[in-house]
């Protein structure tokens, strides 16, 4: 938690491996955080923060939660491989260094996955 107030973003990067939320603790241990404790850190951030990117599996319940504070939500509803995962986060974020709107970083990191690995078919969804 105290990582998040030391920042203040555009864009929250959340990784993990299939594995429901967790944040590290103050004394460095993961914690399990509830989508209701969830909605209610992206109510205190919504102001300072447009995007959250979910690179983990199976966060169709997360985007719903925090899509109700934070304009955008990028997840999938299904598993993904990390390779696919990587692929899609190196052409998002390639996009956005170079001040694209968050739809086009999107389209950018779907159309990565889609040439790096041509035969893995990923749903990755956003919402606004």
């Amino acid at each position: 938690m105290e990582r998040l107030f030391s920042l203040f973003p555009f864009l929250i990067p959340v990784q993990a491996t299939c594995r429901p939320h967790r944040f590290e603790s103050e004394d460095g241990r993961e914690q399990l955080v509830s989508n209701q404790a969830l909605a209610g850190l992206c109510k205190i951030f919504q102001d300072n923060i447009e995007c959250v990117l979910l690179n983990a599996c199976h966060t169709e319940t997360q985007v719903d939660v925090i899509v109700e504070h934070i304009s955008y939500a990028i997840g999938t509803s299904k598993e993904i491989l990390d390779k696919a995962a990587y692929w899609f986060a190196v052409g998002f974020y390639k996009a956005l260094v170079r001040e694209q709107s968050i739809e086009t970083c999107y389209d950018w990191g779907f159309n990565t996955v889609q040439v790096n690995m041509p035969d893995v078919n990923i749903l990755a969804e956003y919402s606004k």
